[in-house]
């Protein structure tokens, strides 16, 4: 399509969007490619400034594109996956087996006594020692999500002295306690991030993400772990692979 259709009931902005979208599916613009300016655009398309700037800030907000500030709009790198279909992978173990650079900043790290919600997750008595760590993990410079963990201490006796800013939890867990994690139970939902926790992403309070509720065992009535993970809904999705049953 080298123009649009103008009598066309699909609006001039969203034919400008699909337009720049089907150059990316053909691979003609990839990853952290520069599209082309408003002005080639209008020049191509016989579209006004306003309809490519509608068009192009559609796309920004889905995250296809991103601009850069005195430099132009270009096509952002992939969205990442967590797959729910290669067993329990802790994130910093997804990003690594999909090769992707990641950094860590710990925000607390501290022990407390449970509270009665806590307590009933972990299976332990209210007021029992817990670790509370809150991190936050960017992937190739950009914040993608805000962890919080709470970890009973019983299992884990040193782990309240670790550095997490550059040791994962998962593998940190099962060497301090001598045993290997097991399964999980996880609740997805999409959430609005709030204030609280929405400045450390660098994202509104009204911005949408994705909530993660995990409680992580080493066998069944052993957990060992219950955290929340709020991940940038424009940075992650979930994939997996369904096995068809035999009929």
């Amino acid at each position: 399509m080298n123009t649009v259709l103008k009598d066309s009931e699909i609006p001039l902005y969203l034919q400008v969007s699909e337009w720049i979208r089907e150059k990316i599916q053909k691979g003609d613009l990839s990853t952290g490619d520069r599209t082309p300016s408003e002005n080639q655009i209008m020049e191509i398309l016989n579209v006004s400034r306003g309809t490519v700037k509608k068009g192009v800030t559609m796309l920004v907000k889905e995250g296809v594109l991103v601009q850069v500030q005195g430099k132009g709009t270009f096509v952002k790198s992939e969205n990442i996956s967590y797959s729910l279909g290669e067993g329990l992978l802790s994130f910093a173990e997804s990003l690594e087996s999909q090769h992707l650079k990641f950094s860590t900043e710990v925000i607390t790290c501290r022990q407390e006594k449970a509270s009665k919600f806590v307590a009933s997750k972990l299976r332990i008595t209210e007021g029992a020692p817990i670790l509370y760590l809150e991190r936050v993990r960017s992937v190739e410079g950009e914040k993608v999500m805000f962890i919080e963990n709470r970890i009973n201490l019983a299992y884990c006796e040193g782990i309240d002295v670790i550095d997490f800013n550059h040791n994962n939890l998962f593998p940190t867990i099962e060497r301090l306690s001598g045993r290997k994690i097991s399964f999980s139970e996880s609740r997805y939902a999409a959430k609005i991030i709030g204030a609280e926790r929405g400045h450390y992403l660098d994202v509104t309070e009204d911005a949408p993400v994705l909530h993660l509720e995990q409680l992580v065992f080493f066998e069944q009535d052993k957990p060992i772990e219950f955290g929340n993970v709020w991940l940038k809904s424009d940075k992650y999705y979930l994939g997996t692979v369904l096995q068809r049953r035999e009929r």
